[in-house]
């Protein structure tokens, strides 16, 4: 079969759940301050949430946030509403940004705070270079007492920044860069031998943004985006037996445009075999195997 193939963008992810490393000894009054993992898209804000929790010994704490200023920004924390307490926060210096939360008519801090979320851009163009760790510094936590305690565990956060980014439940979300005002057919493999259609975006701009939530049933995929209604035609995949005497297969098209379906046994005189105006992104065909034709090849032709 001969396809035209033009790589555009391809990435690939061994989907291994990422995990956050923990700082500090694990010990049964620790408290437990968290910042969240979360993707980041280049010109794009994300929200990271924070959160604090304790075994009922903390009046107040204070810590920072430490990130790169140079591979995104910080905005200010949207704070969830707390119980008997006092949320503040504020960017103290570039690249780092203050939490502050204390006890308001109770003696303590409830066991478990979700303080929000704080707003991280990633500058535009910063695909290989922005985003980055969200690191908790200078910790300190009072009892009611105003003593120090420790240890307290930090759970560092993220913003991660890359073409293939695999979220906790295994979906799997893409960050292509591409030629902008055209067409692409994002595909995905296992084996670069049988590619498989996961979306069809129009780009924009410079880059594409596309899910695949079929990527929890793999241990590993490869991903790339293939231009559709380039000269010669658009792209046959998914190619695939039916029965024991039929193939079939998928070409990607643009809606509206009229493509001509080709045959050929060498490759020099080819006959058409449908016209087709497309009605959305996908047309297939189905062609009965001959055992008088050992070999057939199928190219797509789009009109004017």
């Amino acid at each position: 079969m001969k396809t035209q193939l033009q790589w555009q963008a391809i990435a690939v992810v061994v989907l291994m759940t990422a995990r956050m490393v923990t700082a500090q000894t694990v010990e049964t009054n620790a408290a437990t301050i968290s910042a969240g993992l979360v993707r980041g898209i280049p010109g794009s804000t994300v929200n990271m949430p924070l959160s604090f929790g304790h075994t009922g010994t903390v009046a107040a704490v204070q810590y920072d946030l430490s990130f790169n200023p140079t591979r995104m920004s910080a905005g200010t924390l949207s704070g969830a509403p707390v119980t008997n307490a006092v949320l503040r926060s504020r960017q103290i210096a570039p690249g780092q940004y203050r939490v502050l939360l204390y006890r308001s008519g109770a003696p303590l801090l409830a066991t478990t705070n979700d303080l929000g979320g704080i707003p991280f851009t990633v500058p535009a163009g910063q695909l290989s270079g922005g985003g980055g760790p969200v690191i908790i510094t200078n910790v300190v936590a009072s009892s009611l007492a105003a003593t120090a305690l420790t240890p307290i565990r930090r759970q560092h956060g993220n913003v991660l920044v890359g073409p293939v980014y695999r979220a906790p439940d295994g979906v799997v979300d893409l960050f292509l860069t591409v030629a902008p005002n055209q067409l692409y057919v994002i595909q995905a493999t296992t084996d670069f031998i049988g590619w498989v259609n996961i979306a069809t975006n129009f780009a924009t701009q410079d880059y594409l943004v596309a899910q695949d939530a079929d990527a929890v049933n793999f241990p590993m995929r490869f991903y790339r985006a293939v231009p559709v209604g380039a000269a010669g035609g658009g792209l046959i995949t998914s190619l695939m037996m039916v029965g024991a005497n039929e193939m079939s297969f998928g070409y990607a098209t643009l809606a509206g445009r009229t493509y001509v379906l080709q045959t050929s046994t060498n490759l020099a005189a080819w006959n058409n075999l449908t016209t087709n105006v497309a009605p959305g992104t996908l047309l297939n065909f189905t062609n009965a195997i001959s055992p008088a034709v050992p070999s057939q090849f199928f190219r797509i032709l789009e009109l004017p």
